[in-house]
């Protein structure tokens, strides 16, 4: 019975510490698509992002 209760509470707080780390990231970056909405992308802009994507393997 002890080792059924240590697995409940092992894994009731991994969910508790993903809950957190969500939580906390929503408030950090809470939409990330809004950020550069008002700022206009050159076609120079746009190749400099694909370069750097590339470079990092994405």
């Amino acid at each position: 019975m002890n080792k059924v209760k240590y697995t409940i509470m092992g894994i009731a707080l991994f969910v508790y510490t993903l809950a957190v780390i969500g939580v906390t990231t929503m408030i950090v970056h809470p939409n990330p698509a809004e950020v550069d909405q008002d700022t206009t992308l050159t076609e120079q802009d746009i190749d400099n992002m694909c370069d750097e994507r590339e470079s990092v393997g994405f």
